[in-house]
């Protein structure tokens, strides 16, 4: 076994101890049960690693899809040609003085 695998199996067959109460007798369980998360997370380390590319940097962090902006030159040449018909503005509060 790789040295590195069993020192993993052996640190997480502890920590397993531990979240257990530390109770006696129960080495072989714990360490069956380390070994079996440690091989589950290492074929889903290969599974994934297989189906996706390696992400490059810019595709690290996905972009947010950009939101259309009106502005006001486009407001503008959308407003009716006559005044007449165009809709009043609104008013705006001045802030309260306090």
């Amino acid at each position: 076994m790789d040295e590195t695998i069993e020192r993993r199996i052996r640190d997480r067959a502890y920590r397993i101890w531990e979240e257990e109460g530390r109770p006696e007798g129960r080495e072989i369980d714990h360490w069956l049960r380390a070994a079996q998360e440690i091989a589950a997370a290492a074929n889903e380390e290969n599974t994934t690693s297989a189906a996706m590319p390696p992400a490059s940097d810019a595709a690290a962090t996905p972009e947010k899809p950009r939101r259309s902006r009106t502005t006001r030159a486009k407001k503008a040449a959308e407003a009716p040609a006559d005044p007449a018909s165009a809709e009043p503005a609104k008013k705006r509060r001045s802030p309260k003085s306090g």
